[in-house]
Parts: structure tokens; C-alpha cells; sequence
């Protein structure tokens, strides 16, 4: 199942995973600021606040577009529409919803992946 999801070889899961966890904790990094920045009264820590939640909610989807792309078969957003247009976006907005939330499970495994690779880079040298 790691294989599927992150890569073949530990090399390519490491790189695959290093970039959208660099960008999902720059994300939480950003959103976390917006909301200290909204506590104390800054006028803009909302707007640095949602522009944080875009980020995580963008990796995310980056995350679970590999569980919907392998449980239904679509590999393009354009597949969906190929046939008719409104059973097309139906089809996009329960893939969008399940793709966020999939992206959370396949967010923590691969969190937990990374740290084993890691380790095993540390033991290694």
C-alpha cells in the first residue's frame, strides 16, 4: 500500500513526501500566525488565517487525489466531465469531499512514513 501511495523505491517516498509535508507545515505554520495574530486584534490575522487553511486544504487534496485516482479510476479532473456535465460535477464535488478527507489518513501515514525514512537514513549513515 506504501508503494502505491508514496513511491517504490525509499528514495522516491522520500522525496514525494518531503515536499507536501514541507507544505502543509508551512500551511499550519501560517494558519497558526493568522490565528495569534486575530487573538490579539490584528486587523489582517484573519485574511493570514484563511490564506493558511488554503494551503492545508490544497495539500490535502494533493494527498487524497492518490486514494480517489486508485479507488475510482479517474486520473484527470477532465475524465469526470467527459460524459455529461452535471452527473460530471456531482461526481467532482463528492470527489473533492472525499479526497480532503482521505487526504487526512493519507497525510498521517505518510507523517509516519517520513519519520520511519528519516530514521532509517540516520542508522544508515
Amino acid at each position: 500500500m506504501i508503494k502505491k501511495l508514496f513511491g517504490e523505491t525509499e528514495e522516491e517516498q522520500f522525496n514525494y513526501l518531503k515536499t507536501r509535508l514541507i507544505a502543509l507545515g508551512v500551511g499550519v505554520i501560517v494558519l497558526l500566525i493568522g490565528i495569534l495574530l486575530m487573538k490579539i486584534g490584528v486587523p489582517f490575522g484573519g485574511t493570514i488565517g484563511e490564506f493558511g487553511s488554503g494551503i492545508c486544504v490544497i495539500v490535502l487534496l494533493v494527498f487524497g487525489w492518490a486514494i480517489m485516482r486508485g479507488l475510482f479510476g479517474y486520473a484527470t479532473i477532465g475524465a469526470l466531465f467527459s460524459g455529461n456535465v452535471a452527473i460530471g460535477t456531482v461526481i467532482f464535488v463528492v470527489f473533492i469531499l472525499l479526497g480532503y478527507l482521505g487526504g487526512f489518513v493519507v497525510a498521517a501515514i505518510g507523517l509516519c512514513r517520513f519519520f520511519i525514512l528519516l530514521k532509517k537514513r540516520k542508522e544508515n549513515k
